[in-house]
């Protein structure tokens, strides 16, 4: 950032001289350093730049919304699920006369 600063008030420092603007179909003429000029000119190609980048990531940010809100109906999916298994798994145990066997899970072979 330092370098960057320097650089901008050596450019500054070095062109000083006025030029004249004159904004041909409107009415508007005026004199402006030379250095505000150039970095009137950087700074709206930095906003348009960054405008432009803003509005192309747009698709992206949408498809992200999406897929964080399908993430988080699976996870509760999940949760639902591992409720029920639970239940069902409580409900075989509490019946020791049924010849059912529990099938091993892979969480529980680990």
């Amino acid at each position: 950032m330092i370098p960057l600063a320097a650089g901008i008030m050596v450019f500054t420092i070095s062109n000083r001289d006025l030029a004249a603007i004159d904004l041909w179909p409107l009415p508007i003429a005026f004199q402006a350093p030379v250095f505000s000029i150039a970095l009137a000119g950087v700074f709206a190609g930095f906003i348009i730049g960054a405008i432009i980048a803003w509005i192309s990531a747009g698709r992206t940010r949408t498809r992200n919304r999406q897929l964080m809100r399908q993430l988080e109906n699976q996870v509760r999916e999940l949760a639902i699920l591992k409720e029920q298994l639970k239940k069902a798994e409580t409900q075989i145990a509490s019946h020791p006369g049924t010849n059912l066997a529990l099938p091993r899970r892979d969480a529980d072979a680990a």
